[in-house]
């Protein structure tokens, strides 16, 4: 949840979909991670919202501002 935009909803399907660190996260491909993420929620159903491509793009370059120094 550290990064930008991510709430805890979105963080459980980011971990989920195998992006457990911010690290793993920002160094993702935005398509990739577009289709785990989707894929995932269809078979979890935790969110009704829509997210995009652009989204995964914005989160990536939000996970690469983060310090990856701090993960816990």
């Amino acid at each position: 949840m550290r990064i930008q935009w991510v709430n805890l909803t979105f963080a459980h399907v980011l971990f989920a979909a195998g992006f457990d660190t911010v690290e793993k996260v920002s160094k993702a491909d935005y398509e990739d991670l577009y289709n785990k993420v989707i894929s995932k929620n269809d078979e979890m159903k935790l969110y009704k919202g829509k997210i995009g491509l652009n989204d995964m793009k914005l989160c990536i370059e939000a996970a690469k501002l983060i310090d990856a120094e701090i993960e816990v």
